[in-house]
């Protein structure tokens, strides 16, 4: 005879709002931004109930001039995509330079429910590789910038 705690598993259903919020925790996410309102409220208290700080925005008019001003800006086709979107943004946010990064999750998503054995959620992305300069290349730039007589030092990009 089947187990029917299985059966009962297996049939168990998951709101787009839920898997978004497990997502970012996966990926150790402390903190989201949103605009106030439905269906965003769904996504922020679940969030919430999972130890993410939720920060209230008001201004709507920024979903499509996000994508001018962040590192990675993505709308999911699926609630199952979800996972995979969060942490490629994520990694997307502190691998090279830092910056924001932005996930449009269609409205219509928060609230719909779906078989939660179809969500794989993704591992923590990886901690970006630190580079370190040798200690004798170190030294060296500092004695020639040391005796130099008009130095000039252009840092960063």
């Amino acid at each position: 005879m089947p187990d029917s705690n299985f059966a009962e598993r297996s049939e168990e259903q998951v709101s787009g709002a839920k898997v978004i919020a497990q997502a970012l925790k996966t990926q150790d996410v402390e903190y989201i931004f949103g605009i106030v309102g439905i269906p965003v409220t769904e996504i922020a208290i679940a969030a919430q109930q999972l130890g993410i700080k939720y920060i209230g925005m008001r201004n709507e008019q920024a979903v499509e001039a996000c994508r001018l001003y962040t590192k990675f800006s993505a709308r999911p086709s699926s609630i199952e995509a979800i996972p995979f979107v969060i942490e490629k943004a994520v990694r997307s946010s502190i691998y090279g330079r830092p910056g924001a990064c932005y996930v449009d999750i269609p409205a219509d998503f928060v609230n719909l429910q779906v078989n939660v054995n179809s969500i794989k959620y993704m591992e923590r992305c990886m901690s970006p590789p630190i580079s370190m300069a040798e200690t004798s290349a170190v030294c060296t730039a500092a004695s020639v910038i040391r005796n130099a007589k008009q130095p000039l030092l252009i840092i960063g990009k």
